[in-house]
């Protein structure tokens, strides 16, 4: 979509629309490549499985079926909705960047810098000796329990801004970044932390006292 979206008539746009769309891109390459960055350096191998894939393998022949829809189709379609603002925020010529690209911005950036800062903080946890039954309590990883995901979640909303900044009619994407949020709330949350408590019997206290993705105050006891 991307390169379409740079074909449409950008030579002859005014200058603040050449500066709009390449931080657009800019910013979606510095995303994919902390996360292509953040798999290579996570990789083990060609032999290594993913918990997530290895722990449906018990339901045997239901295992393709949950595999195909749940870990392939159904991102695949959240991120499709999540990206489609960048049709208006990539091709709207003829405006001057608002508050709304300015915000778009800071969210945008914050959230490549959180997701950025929560890998370098883990794998220098995961790098120290002792480290596989601990829970890391540190950094970011202090205020919340999924800070990675919290960047993730702000990221699709900033995309979600520029298209709103470049064309309000188009409000309606808004149905991307909500429903990655609400992937992330009410799936990868509580897996995650079901397969950290069945490893880490001490991340139960991490349960009870941090929150897993805004960083406010919360009960204890």
């Amino acid at each position: 979509m991307t390169p379409l979206l740079w074909t449409r008539p950008h030579a002859a746009a005014p200058r603040a629309y050449r500066i709009v769309t390449p931080a657009v891109l800019l910013l979606l390459l510095a995303w994919a490549s902390r996360l292509s960055a953040n798999c290579l350096v996570r990789w083990r191998g060609l032999d290594h499985e993913d918990w997530r894939y290895a722990g449906y393998r018990r339901l045997r022949a239901g295992y393709w079926p949950v595999s195909f829809l749940g870990f392939h189709l159904v991102p695949t379609v959240l991120v499709f909705l999540g990206c489609v603002p960048l049709w208006p925020a990539l091709g709207a010529a003829g405006r001057a960047p608002g508050i709304l690209d300015h915000l778009g911005l800071v969210l945008t950036i914050l959230a490549i810098g959180i997701e950025g800062t929560a890998d370098f903080q883990l794998q220098r946890f995961l790098a120290r000796k002792g480290s596989g039954r601990r829970v890391i309590d540190e950094g970011l990883w202090r205020l919340v329990r999924h800070p990675n995901y919290l960047g993730e979640v702000l990221f699709w909303w900033g995309l979600w801004v520029f298209g709103l900044a470049a064309d309000p009619s188009w409000w309606w994407t808004v149905a991307g970044p909500a429903a990655i949020t609400l992937m992330f709330v009410f799936i990868s949350v509580p897996m995650m932390d079901r397969h950290l408590l069945a490893g880490r019997p001490a991340y139960a206290k991490r349960l009870r006292a941090v929150p897993a993705l805004l960083p406010w105050p919360r009960p204890r006891g």
